[in-house]
């Protein structure tokens, strides 16, 4: 009877009780823990799978996590010389807008000269104008000056041709008292009775002399005449004979005489009187000529200083504008250097602020899978405990089942079981692939996806101890840390290691 085991079955709402015996109780559940023993050892071998397939993985994210973090340092410093480069961007913009502001300065100052310049010129122009009208002017008075000069001049050659006609008259009458005095020497005899008259002659002859000393031309000749006068008054005494009967003829040469003195004196003044006009016309003529000189020369000598001071002037406003053309062009290409430049620059900072909003980006996705991450960790440890949980009630009624059947009736150990009793357990592990959190496991076929943190009890009773429970329990917290560790280093690391939760990470890895 003791080998025999009461057993209660419902069958159609009515109590059964059947009368078994025991061995084949405790055969059946020994079936069911081979069974069970079976299926945790395929289990096994696909977590053993899954885990190496996982290690594999791990290395290859770690790998990406090295790799990326060198791309993020790089893109840090990129940004790093990008915000150094905006900085010194900025500053030069700056500096060329400053130097824009004083071209700009520079260019409206020249420009005022420019203007200055241009208005200091036309002064100039207008001076200009107005000393060539002078000069005009003054030529014009010089042409009336020297046509005056020519009526002068033909006014001179009429009196000399006037005075040369009165110098031939002289020279007839002179000849025609030749032929008087001719006349006198053949009428000698009648001179005697002309010494009275000749003494009267005399007389005359010295006014006349006297006269005659304002003409030059006519002294010698009137020296000739006293020879003449006084070698008739010589010979007189011969001819006092012959005067008497030459008294008709010396009566008309007297008349005769007496008419060409008086002609002779109307010459002399006349003569005078032209050589006096002439004198003062030539002094006048002569002072408004050095007049006319110095004026001219005065004006020639203004109109050079004009000429050159123009000359001068045309110099420095070429001068200013080739300088003006050249700080235009120097401007012109300033302001196109700096157009690059900002342009460059406006072109840069789109870039940097494009690059600042793709990190910004980044960085918040990071923020959000790494709430995700602690979101997912918070609800992996509570399936965790509670899968811990129900495998250790699970184990622990085993135990106590296999514990009664083992004092009851002992089971030979298999081979594989007597190779090695730390293959009966499971190894832990801290990684799992995606299920839904809030789902429990229900049985060995939903528990292969899962990571099992804490070591289960072992199938066999005799295979459990102590020190194995605490191997696995620590074992467990040292996956449970670097898996904390990994969530509190960042998103990224939680990224790489889940790689469900970082997609990119994960595609880069690849």
């Amino acid at each position: 009877m003791d080998e025999l085991v009461t057993l209660e079955e419902a069958d159609g709402g009515s109590d059964i009780l059947l009368v078994v015996p025991k061995a084949t109780v405790l055969q059946n559940q020994l079936d069911e823990s081979q069974q069970e023993r079976n299926d945790l050892m395929q289990l096994k071998l696909q977590l053993e799978g899954q885990v190496a397939e996982l290690r594999s993985r791990v290395q290859q994210l770690d790998t990406a996590l090295v790799t990326a973090r060198q791309e993020h340092a790089e893109l840090t410093e990129q940004y790093k010389g990008l915000s150094r480069s905006h900085g010194e961007l900025t500053e030069e913009r700056d500096i060329l807008s400053r130097q824009q502001g004083d071209h700009v300065a520079r260019i409206l100052e020249l420009e005022d000269d420019i203007q200055t310049i241009s208005e200091k010129v036309l002064t100039k122009e207008v001076e200009l104008d107005r000393v060539r009208d002078a000069v005009k002017a003054l030529t014009r008075e010089q042409e009336k000056l020297l046509g005056q000069l020519k009526e002068v001049q033909a006014d001179k050659e009429q009196n000399e041709a006037e005075l040369q006609m009165t110098q031939q008259e002289n020279h007839r009458l002179n000849v025609e008292l030749q032929e008087a005095k001719g006349r006198q020497e053949e009428q000698s005899a009648q001179a005697q009775r002309l010494k009275d008259k000749l003494a009267q002659m005399k007389d005359t002859l010295g006014q006349a002399q006297q006269r005659v000393a304002e003409l030059e031309p006519l002294k010698e000749q009137l020296r000739g005449a006293q020879e003449l006068a006084a070698s008739s008054q010589q010979k007189a005494a011969l001819l006092g004979e012959e005067l008497a009967s030459a008294a008709g003829a010396r009566d008309r040469t007297i008349a005769e005489l007496h008419r060409s003195r008086l002609e002779v004196a109307e010459v002399t003044g006349r003569l005078a009187e032209l050589s006096l006009h002439l004198k003062e016309e030539k002094c006048q003529w002569s002072k408004e000529r050095a007049g006319l000189l110095q004026s001219v020369e005065a004006e020639k000598d203004k109109i050079l200083k004009l000429s050159a001071e123009i000359l001068r002037l045309e110099k420095a406003v070429q001068e200013e504008r080739t300088q003006n053309q050249v700080f235009k062009a120097e401007l012109a290409r300033e302001k196109d250097s700096s157009l690059v430049q900002l342009s460059e620059s406006k072109r840069e900072l789109t870039e940097l602020r494009s690059a600042l909003r793709v990190l910004q980006k980044e960085k918040e996705q990071l923020q959000v899978e790494k709430q995700e991450l602690l979101e997912y960790m918070r609800k992996l440890e509570a399936r965790l405990e509670k899968v811990a949980d129900e495998k250790w009630n699970e184990d622990a009624a085993t135990e106590d089942e296999e514990t009664t059947a083992g004092l009851s009736c002992p089971v030979p150990l298999t081979d594989s079981e007597d190779e090695s009793p730390e293959d009966m357990r499971l190894p832990p592990y801290g990684l799992c692939e995606r299920g839904d959190p809030s789902s429990s496991p229900a049985g060995p076929r939903e528990a292969s996806r899962l990571v099992v943190i804490s070591q289960p009890a072992p199938i066999a009773p005799h295979l459990s101890g102590p020190a194995e429970d605490s191997s696995s329990d620590s074992e467990a917290e040292d996956e449970k840390s670097v898996l904390m560790a990994a969530v509190q280093s960042g998103g990224e690391e939680a990224n790489l290691l889940l790689p469900e939760l970082g997609s990119a990470f994960y595609d880069m890895a690849r």
